[in-house]
């Protein structure tokens, strides 16, 4: 089975945080679907501030590869950490306050019936305990991300009345909105992943 390629650069924020400092780590990680193991003995480290590309061909386990980061699918053997952490010891919304994923694209209809600022707002969740709904700060933190992807005149629109490359721009927004320690992106031919200290 031929597995990505990965390579990496220092990118903005490389230098935030101790030297060298480790955000993801995968040791001998295998994973995959049931009855078809996609990638198998992968290990790999990614340091704060490094951009990261995951580069192969269709069906050769990058999407796969970001999918288990985010702890969409589970590993079947080995080890994934996160700052430190063992992936497996930690709830999905602390996964989530690691790692954000923005999809190469959304499932059809999957969340059309929100708005945008609704949609951003769900970036927001990880951080809320129990049942608390989002505050003035959420609020504030969805609006600087809105304005960065240049989507705040879509804000009381629905997902459903946007073309694809504005209902995208949402969907970076919901991660900015997370402010995870990583952001990973899925791209036709290739996935990238920033890791940086959020401000």
């Amino acid at each position: 089975m031929s597995g990505p390629f990965v390579d990496a650069a220092p990118g903005p924020g490389a230098h935030d945080g101790p030297a060298g400092e480790v955000i993801i780590e995968l040791r001998d990680l295998t994973a995959g679907y049931p009855g078809r193991p996609v990638l198998a003995g992968l290990s790999l480290s990614v340091a704060r501030g490094a951009f990261v590309a995951v580069i192969g061909p269709n069906g050769g386990g990058k999407t796969t590869l970001l999918r288990t980061i985010c702890r969409v699918v589970r590993p079947s053997a080995g080890k994934l950490l996160l700052d430190g952490r063992d992936a497996a010891s930690l709830s999905q919304p602390a996964v989530a306050r690691f790692v954000g994923l923005v999809p190469q694209s959304p499932a059809d209809g999957l969340g059309a019936e929100y708005t945008v600022e609704e949609t951003v707002l769900m970036g927001r969740y990880p951080h809320l305990e129990g049942m608390r709904r989002p505050g003035a700060a959420d609020l504030a933190i969805a609006q600087d991300a809105m304005r960065a992807t240049g989507v705040c005149e879509f804000r009381e629109r629905l997902l459903s009345e946007l073309s694809g490359g504005e209902a995208q721009r949402v969907y970076i927004a919901r991660s900015l909105a997370q402010q995870p320690l990583s952001l990973c992106s899925t791209r036709r031919r290739r996935l990238w992943t920033w890791v940086s200290r959020p401000r």
